[in-house]
């Protein structure tokens, strides 16, 4: 039985696409943590994967020392149970918004405050009310995330293309339905980014 969940979890990650970041949660339909987490510590000292914090793993893409920081920040999202949504330059980069990589990866979440190393990258995890999940999606929260990095500043009509080039119509009504209950300076901005000719 050991050896055929083994082989199993062995399997879901022989399929999975090279720089692929998993978690001890991802692998539950096959065993109980403890028995993935030993049969993904056996894996990484087999040099099949790499550990990259505590209960999460990669499969070595053969050209990054160390894995994306967004699909580590996913994977401990998974694993956590928490919801995690990418804020400051982490939000600009990730909008597309920056080619520049940034030197710390922060992300707000509903988890506790923490920070993980791993390579020459960090992520930082900022704690914030639950509640504010419960409101609105995530593709609305990453737009709400890149308004605040750039504070009062003006978004210019490149920023502003580039944005309305990441949501479909259907991503826009959501997000304009979504803010509309939020501060006026927040509001104001999502609704000329996608209605108005000048922010």
């Amino acid at each position: 039985m050991r050896n055929s969940k083994f082989k199993k979890i062995e399997e879901k990650i022989g399929s999975l696409e090279t720089g692929s970041v998993f978690a001890v949660a991802d692998f539950l339909e096959f065993a109980q943590p403890k028995t993935v987490s030993k049969t993904l510590e056996r894996l990484a000292k087999a040099g099949r994967i790499e550990k990259v914090v505590r209960s999460i793993f990669w499969l070595p893409d053969g050209l990054n020392s160390s894995p994306d920081p967004e699909k580590v920040a996913d994977a401990l999202a998974r694993e956590n149970n928490w919801n995690i949504i990418p804020s400051g330059e982490t939000a600009i980069h990730i909008m597309g918004l920056s080619v520049k990589k940034p030197k710390k990866w922060t992300f707000i979440t509903d988890g506790t405050y923490r920070k993980y190393r791993f390579g020459d990258k960090e992520i930082s995890l900022q704690h914030i009310s639950a509640g504010y999940y419960d409101r609105i999606s995530k593709k609305t929260s990453l737009l709400i995330q890149v308004i605040k990095a750039y504070g009062r500043n003006t978004l210019d009509s490149n920023v502003v293309k580039t944005i309305r080039s990441k949501y479909n119509d259907s991503d826009i009504k959501r997000i304009l339905q979504e803010v509309r209950h939020l501060p006026k300076r927040i509001s104001g901005k999502v609704k000329n980014i996608f209605e108005g000719t000048t922010i």
